[in-house]
Parts: C-alpha cells; structure tokens; sequence
C-alpha cells in the first residue's frame, strides 16, 4: 500500500478495527469475568459463574438443578449486585444455563 494516497482515518476506527482482530472481547465483560467471585458477591459467586456478556444479557452457569430455582428466586438481587459492581446498567437481563457434565 502507497501511504502517500492512504485515506485519513479516526484514530478511533483504527483502534476498533485492531482490538476486533485481536478479539479482546468487551472490557466490561473481561472485568467482570475476572473478578466474579467480587462482583457477585459471597451469596452467588460459589453457585454460579459467567459464561458471556452480549448486548446486555448475561448468561451464567451453574452445576445443580436446584441451582436454577434459587437463582431465579434471586435473579433481581444478582441482577443489582454486578450492576453496582461494573457501576452501571451494563447488564440488562441474566440468563441462566445447566453446566454440561463434561465440565463446559
């Protein structure tokens, strides 16, 4: 490429277009990924963990079958807590998913 008839771009295009190729993934769900066991909190980190972050939904794992129906019970209270973690709406919706028995 001949840089001398290159097209200007935002510096922020260009750093977007280099953290999607690096797949880096979202800040805020790398954050919270990270630090889980702080974000949820001592009632819900042993109980579940998060799998992903997309568009405001975060889908968490769990082992137990009767995990389901407390986390569900509780699913607004787990909702506040990461909210207050990450310190704002980043996340709008929790959803809830059995682990498979071959540990993914």
């Amino acid at each position: 490429m001949d840089i001398r008839h290159a097209t200007p771009r935002p510096v922020r295009s260009v750093l977007t277009a280099v953290l999607e190729s690096l797949r880096l993934g979202d800040p805020v769900e790398a954050g919270l990924m990270d630090r889980w066991a702080e974000a949820a909190g001592p009632e819900f980190a042993p109980l579940c963990a998060p799998e992903r972050l997309e568009g405001g939904r975060l889908t968490v794992t769990f082992d137990h079958p009767a995990m389901h129906d407390h986390l569900n019970l509780r699913r607004e209270a787990l909702l506040e807590r990461i909210n207050t973690f990450l310190g704002g709406r980043a996340v709008t919706e929790i959803r809830m998913k059995p682990r498979r028995f071959d540990g993914r």
